[in-house]
């Protein structure tokens, strides 16, 4: 079993959770995302009346309003239901001001990205050692807690800056996409908390990748000639005071 020294504390998973991580992580992320579609007609005018509020403190002329058919499929994401759309006041320069629509689907709430490291951080194995295990849960509620803040925070002000730019005449596709793409880097900002909360995260990553690298190894041994086969691995702690074990990792 590979054993990782991080902080002063060992951390040692099982096969089964290293197995469970990815797997439960993906199945995790579809049951959330599904379920809280479900929840859609209150959590869509929940983030979008938060979004139109800050719009309008801004000057710009913006409402949720109910779809006329309630609900009906979106003409953006085929199978998906829309129960609210934005109802904007465009002011292009030059030309007369007219209302435009603009449908909420459940990808606008940002609960894609939430849902993706609600998953990711309920299935990150747990160290077996005792020591490093103290208060996971704990850590493992703080991280869902503050990253479900700030994709909220980010995905609002994200849908501010699109509307307050299509109401003044931007091409929405042009805004919508590659506004979309420069807020996903708040991702980034949250493995680094879950690093510095749950180091449980990015230490099962690494053990992995090891023991696929150390299967692929031994693949490629099988495969040589005897006078030609691998010598066998040695000890891959990085730890001075401590490289004993065969299978060990010291990482300050």
């Amino acid at each position: 079993m590979t054993e990782i020294t991080y902080e002063g504390k060992k951390y040692r998973f099982s096969t089964w959770s290293l197995v469970l991580f990815p797997i439960g992580t993906i199945i995790g992320y579809f049951a959330i995302y599904y379920i809280t579609e479900a929840f859609g007609v209150w959590i869509h005018w929940f983030v979008a009346e938060q979004t139109a509020w800050l719009l309008r403190l801004f000057g710009v002329g913006v409402n949720v309003v109910p779809v006329s058919t309630f609900p009906i499929p979106s003409p953006l994401y085929e199978g998906r239901l829309v129960w609210w759309q934005f109802e904007v006041l465009i002011k292009p320069p030059g030309i007369t001001p007219y209302l435009s629509t603009i449908s909420f689907t459940h990808d606008c709430s940002g609960f894609q990205a939430i849902a993706m490291f609600l998953a990711l951080i309920l299935f990150i194995p747990h160290s077996q050692d005792m020591n490093a295990n103290r208060g996971i849960w704990r850590r493992k509620t703080l991280s869902i807690v503050v990253s479900t803040l700030l994709f909220h925070v980010v995905n609002v002000l994200r849908m501010v800056i699109q509307l307050s730019l299509y109401a003044g005449g931007a091409n929405w596709d042009d805004i919508h996409y590659s506004i979309s793409a420069a807020s996903s880097i708040i991702a980034v900002l949250i493995i680094v908390l879950m690093n510095r909360w749950v180091p449980e995260f990015i230490l099962s990553i690494m053990v992995i990748g090891k023991r696929i690298g150390t299967f692929f190894k031994g693949l490629k041994k099988n495969r040589l000639p005897v006078e030609h086969q691998l010598p066998d691995e040695k000890s891959t702690d990085f730890s001075p005071e401590n490289n004993t074990s065969e299978n060990s990792l010291d990482l300050k």
